[in-house]
């Protein structure tokens, strides 16, 4: 007869599994990530460019809204698509009965 498993030696190849399939998972994750975030943006692009084009033709300012975002992790900056005029800020600040 076969001596039985050390429950050491079980433990410790158990331990060692879940930690490689818990990697590969979280591995598998971001490939869904990044693919399905690739994905939509070639799907989108055509409606970005047609959103972008009106903003330049409308007006001729800047397409994108630059701001400074704060997090628990650093600053970054935020890009969006411009919606007010370009220097909307001064328009603001010289104007304050829009501000409320």
């Amino acid at each position: 007869m076969s001596a039985p498993p050390n429950p050491i030696a079980a433990s410790k190849y158990g331990r060692n599994r879940m930690i490689i399939r818990k990697i590969l998972e979280n591995k598998l994750k971001r490939l869904i990530d990044l693919g399905g975030a690739a994905l939509l943006l070639v799907v989108l692009s055509p409606l970005f460019l047609m959103i972008a084009l009106s903003i330049k033709f409308d007006d001729g300012g800047p397409i994108f809204y630059r701001r400074r975002v704060a997090s628990q992790e650093g600053e970054f900056d935020a890009f969006k698509f411009r919606t007010m005029v370009p220097d909307a800020e001064a328009v603001l600040s010289a104007n304050r009965e829009l501000r409320e």
